[in-house]
């Protein structure tokens, strides 16, 4: 017997009408394998096999997670056991791990700043520890290079444009993230976990 790992995407509809797909990571025992067929039980966090039950997920092929197999729960067995079939295998983005889509009011809104004036107000509508991706309302010319601030309350956060792309509802900045005043991990983590406790 041994855990494996595994991840459901869960799509959430936005406030603003647009949606997103969080990936929900999860673990269980694997008591018994047969071909694609196994036995898993003791899943985690608590409460991830409701979800399971109705729909596809995906389940990490060996420790290095560079592929992945589609999977599904096929019924219920006695004692909080599932019967579960692996099916085909998918490769998969290794940024899967590390970037994180979020609706944009997860974090509410931060002030732009060039220098020390405010040139516009966005929202975080992805992140990672290295880049972020922006949602800006306003009409504001943005130069690939650019140095920027971004800021809410005592948290700064230096960022570098890295492309500008006109959307539906608000231009889109892909920024690398120079440096931050706050713990990145902690925070990204933070809001994720209150998130993935909310969709349980």
């Amino acid at each position: 017997m041994f855990r494996r790992d595994g991840i459901l995407y869960i799509d959430l509809k936005c406030e603003d009408g647009g949606r997103v797909r969080i990936p929900v990571f999860f673990s269980f025992k694997a008591e018994e394998e047969n071909g694609n067929l196994l036995v898993a039980s003791r899943f985690l966090p608590p409460g991830i096999e409701r979800h399971l039950l109705s729909r596809d997920f995906l389940v990490l092929k060996d420790f290095e997670g560079s592929v992945l197999i589609k999977a599904r729960l096929r019924e219920e067995l006695p004692e909080g056991k599932y019967l579960l079939e692996l099916l085909e295998e998918e490769l998969v983005d290794n940024r899967v791990y590390d970037r994180f889509n979020f609706c944009p009011e997860e974090f509410g809104e931060f002030e732009l700043r060039r220098d020390s004036s405010v040139v516009g107000r966005v929202r975080i509508a992805d992140i990672s520890l290295l880049g972020v991706k922006l949602l800006l309302k306003s009409k504001v010319k943005l130069v690939p290079g650019e140095l920027l601030l971004l800021t809410q309350g005592t948290k700064i956060m230096n960022i570098q444009v890295v492309r500008v792309v006109e959307g539906r509802r608000a231009v889109e900045v892909g920024a690398k993230i120079l440096s931050t005043n706050f713990n990145l991990i902690n925070f990204i983590i933070g809001h994720y976990v209150r998130l993935v406790k909310e969709l349980l």
